[in-house]
């Protein structure tokens, strides 16, 4: 068995970066759990038979995705149940032309699916416990590992700050199997009710007394916030119109702070079109929260989505030098807000259609271009960013060399060495890890990529199939919807930086062209005409 503690840590490592929020989009998470991808397999089935989706192409994807995560995942079941999880996933998963339908057989068959993923629900991190026990985590394994069980607490309904937090909490020289054991515990706990007191700015009369049974008054919440613990020392709000005492249940705080978000947004909304005017109603940036008697602010958790390339080529007037298909697709991106989740796809996948469609081609033709540009964008980034930290850090003749180089020539030396030589010696766990995807990666070249693009492209298309759920089916609820929310921005921002840096070089480079070239780049990729893998889009 290899070296656990060594492949623990890394583990550990990764499972900190994912949950981070701050973590850039390349070391990011992509994908849902597999018990929530179940889930997913469940309502595609159930919405093509219904007609809420009119072709079988979403149900296809779904379920092919499922049945590659299932058979790696070992909290699912050993591999007999695996097997024949993915054996009933295949049987369901259309063939042919001919849409699929609810006949007997294949109600029996997703009945079947329906029961044998509860049974796999039950002690599925207990099953990862006894993996990491009794058969190691191989040095390969490591980022499938960490993905997939930080995947399953988000998918509990943690929010990612607190998973966060807890495992910085847990220390650096602990056991994997320990803190397995700790999220277990964790996860058998009920959801409890948290309170807060939201100050209000201001507020129409009519709105304070649709409210008034949770309706505090000016003095009352000053008074509360002076005798709440205030960590951050952050000032007390002048007096406002009052306050609304709100309460929730949720797994921690930040998830609670994330419903609050939601239902403020949803106030704001009404509002706004009830009115006809946008800053009727305010709220302050503060609450106590009432359970902990504490101040948080619920806006620190909101992951932000950045395109350095604006900043990079002083894009910040626009107009007709930036084109407006680039216009309207940044503007779009930038009135993404994760707590209306659906306003949130609809205006995230516009952004993408704007730049990368063709009048009357498929959404998924878009999601497989968005997903080509990501992909050919990944290597280099991920040595980027190690070469950084080794110039930054370092030591040596490697670090010599990297001292006042440019950032392409960086990541050119930081490739050869790492394909040559292997990790040059980083300190970070974290760092470790992103060396160790690297060399895979120079050394398996072609199925990396593949698996890497399966991954950006299942968060796209699953985008699109969300954007037709809330458009043409009018639904709000799909299971996998916050997953949505939680990847595809930050991956849709990654391509529009590349389009960006593009359009505003000196041989300027359409979106759609981008695109063909990434797809041109990737069909080379482990031949004699291959271009250097930091440089497929360069």
């Amino acid at each position: 068995m290899e070296n656990q503690s060594t492949t623990g840590e890394l583990v550990l490592a990764r499972m900190r970066e994912l949950a981070d929020s701050r973590t850039a989009w390349h070391r990011g998470l992509w994908q849902p759990g597999t018990l929530v991808l179940l889930d997913e397999v469940i309502e595609a089935v159930l919405a093509t038979w219904d007609g809420s989706l009119t072709s079988d192409e979403a149900m296809k994807d779904i379920i092919n995705t499922t049945m590659t995560q299932v058979l790696r995942d070992p909290g699912v079941g050993d591999q007999t149940v695996r097997e024949a999880l993915h054996e009933l996933l295949r049987q369901l998963r259309p063939s042919g032309n001919a849409k699929s339908k609810p006949t007997p057989d294949l109600q029996q068959l997703l009945d079947r699916t329906v029961a044998l993923a509860a049974r796999s629900r039950t002690g599925y991190v207990l099953r990862w416990i006894e993996h990491v026990e009794s058969v190691g985590i191989a040095p390969e394994q490591v980022e499938l590992a960490s993905r997939l069980l930080v995947a399953h607490l988000l998918d509990e309904g943690f929010h990612r700050n607190h998973v966060h937090g807890w495992l910085v909490a847990q220390g650096r020289k602990v056991e994997l199997a320990a803190v397995l054991r700790r999220g277990r515990e964790m996860l058998v706990q009920s959801r409890r009710t948290f309170t807060f007191c939201v100050g209000v700015v201001r507020a129409p009369l009519e709105v304070r007394e649709a409210l008034k049974e949770h309706w505090l008054d000016s003095d009352t919440y000053t008074k509360r916030f002076r005798a709440a613990n205030n960590p951050k020392r952050r000032p007390v709000p002048r007096a406002g119109a009052g306050a609304i005492e709100w309460s929730a249940e949720a797994r921690d705080p930040h998830a609670a702070m994330y419903e609050l978000l939601e239902w403020q947004q949803k106030l704001v909304a009404r509002v706004q079109l009830g009115y006809g005017q946008g800053d009727k109603i305010e709220f302050e940036a503060d609450v106590i929260d009432a359970t902990a008697n504490k101040i948080r602010t619920p806006l620190e958790d909101r992951r932000s989505i950045r395109v350095p390339a604006i900043q990079r080529s002083r894009l910040f007037v626009g107009g007709a030098d930036s084109g407006q298909r680039l216009d309207g697709a940044i503007g779009l991106l930038a009135s993404h807000s994760g707590e209306i989740r659906g306003a949130s796809i609809a205006s995230v996948w516009a952004a993408a259609e704007g730049l990368l469609g063709r009048p009357g081609g498929k959404g998924t033709d878009v999601a497989d271009r968005l997903s080509d540009i990501i992909t050919c964008s990944f290597p280099r980034a991920e040595v980027g960013d190690l070469a950084r930290a080794w110039a930054d850090h370092g030591s040596g003749e490697l670090f010599d060399a990297l001292q006042g180089l440019p950032s392409a020539d960086q990541a050119r030396l930081m490739a050869e060495h790492l394909a040559n030589a292997g990790d040059p010696g980083f300190e970070s766990a974290a760092d470790r890890a992103a060396a160790a995807r690297y060399i895979q990666l120079a050394a398996d070249p072609v199925g990396v990529l593949e698996r890497v693009r399966n991954y950006y492209n299942s968060v796209c298309r699953r985008l699109y199939y969300h954007r037709n759920f809330i458009m043409h089916a009018a639904k709000f609820d799909s299971v996998t919807l916050g997953v949505s929310v939680r990847t595809a921005p930050v991956l849709v921002a990654a391509a529009l930086d590349r389009v960006v840096n593009a359009e505003q070089g000196k041989n300027p480079v359409s979106p759609l062209a981008l695109a063909a070239r990434a797809q041109n780049e990737l069909s080379l990729v482990g031949t004699t005409g291959a271009r250097p893998l930091h440089l497929l889009l360069d």
